[in-house]
């Protein structure tokens, strides 16, 4: 028995009709139809497990305007694994959050679509922003045009977690060690090297221990080289 389920036209107009009598995040493809459909809807669209989406899709659903587009979740992982560039393109002019948590690879042109996407900074508390940009299992950031782009992007936002960096261009590493705001890497980067971790090294406020909840994030050395831990742990990260 398939574990698949679509949804169609008739099923996002019975959500539609009736808020609460249909879970969206049980829904592992959609209809075109039914994502321009749901694009009408005025809250939250949790489409949380879709495995597929079509360019169509992304276009429909990008002017959603609910305020938070869950196409992806990080834990556990669901959702999105792979995006196309145009896809990419559309949904960078989603105006809202975007969770992305699923997508593990982007190509540059998709990288720099995503860059479109707009953070809105709150009048007062940070967490009330709107347009955060979720991306918690993307494993590599290249020192190519449009995932430096995305890096700039990311670092707008108060906040940023990474679950398993696999791979962190030189670029990148100094993108981020400027970063005013939270960031959790859970795990890695494997191979990250001693310069890229002397650029980290300058990041303020400074990270805190894996699983801390500082001002400045969370990394976990134990996941790093060993000389690379001892860089940060030096400039006193992690600690």
């Amino acid at each position: 028995m398939s574990d698949e389920k679509v949804l169609t036209k008739e099923i996002a107009a019975q959500f539609l009709a009736y808020n609460n009598s249909v879970d969206l995040s049980e829904f592992t493809e959609i209809k075109d139809a039914a994502a321009e459909s749901l694009s009408k809807h005025k809250g939250r669209l949790n489409l949380g497990r879709l495995k597929t989406l079509s360019d169509a899709g992304a276009k429909s659903l990008s002017k959603h305007k609910g305020g938070e587009l869950v196409l992806g979740y990080g834990a556990p992982l669901s959702g999105l694994s792979e995006l196309s560039d145009a896809a990419a393109k559309s949904l960078g002019k989603y105006k809202g959050h975007l969770n992305l948590s699923g997508l593990r690879n982007l190509s540059d042109a998709a990288a720099m679509g995503l860059s479109k996407h707009k953070y809105i900074p709150p009048p007062r508390k940070p967490f009330s922003a709107l347009g955060c940009l979720f991306l918690y299992n993307l494993q590599s950031f290249k020192a190519s045009e449009g995932h430096i782009a995305l890096c700039e992007r990311m670092i707008e936002q108060p906040f940023i977690q990474f679950f398993k960096i696999k791979s962190l261009s030189n670029e990148a590493a100094e993108i981020f060690g400027r970063y005013k705001g939270a960031l959790h890497i859970t795990h890695g980067p494997l191979s990250l090297s001693d310069k890229k971790a002397q650029s980290l090294a300058k990041k303020r406020p400074k990270f805190g221990p894996f699983g801390t909840d500082r001002k400045g994030g969370s990394i976990a050395l134990i996941s790093l080289p060993a000389s690379a831990a001892q860089i940060l742990r030096d400039a006193g990260h992690g600690v």
